[in-house]
């Protein structure tokens, strides 16, 4: 996977959405796409309803993982939200990372505002640059 992740702009916004109706534990679920680009925001329930860690319900994980492969798309990134922290890897996610060849992106709260950050976490932490586009654009 490139050192790039296009997001398309109504995915942000629904990520952005999605954390702020949450502010009591953490959301989550995947993104896939095509390429580059996640066109495809599938969530999944947080098992744990916890402020401070996620681990996605198993039932909803594979159904979102068989869509995945049913369509045709490749699974880019694993999301999730902080909701009282900077969009940064914590300790845990670190330790409980089950998906190293996936891209995190983590939406949290940095300077008062919403923002959503990417990563790859497979040796260490390494910020990876997320465009977002206008829906309309394509690779």
């Amino acid at each position: 996977m490139s050192g790039l992740l296009r997001l398309p702009d109504r995915i942000h916004r629904e990520l952005i959405a999605a954390a702020k109706a949450s502010p009591d534990e953490e959301v989550c679920g995947l993104l896939a796409g095509t390429g580059d680009r996640a066109d495809q925001r599938l969530p999944v329930e947080n098992r744990l309803h916890r402020f401070d860690a996620f681990d996605m319900a198993a039932e909803g994980l594979i159904d979102a993982m068989r869509r995945i492969r049913e369509e045709g798309w490749t699974l880019l990134a694993i999301y999730h939200s902080h909701p009282g922290t900077p969009p940064w890897p914590s300790e845990t996610d670190l330790a409980r990372n089950q998906y190293p060849e996936a891209l995190h992106l983590i939406i949290g709260r940095e300077e008062g505002d919403w923002r959503i950050r990417a990563f790859r976490l497979e040796e260490g932490v390494e910020e990876v640059e997320l465009e977002v586009a206008p829906d309309s654009a394509r690779n």
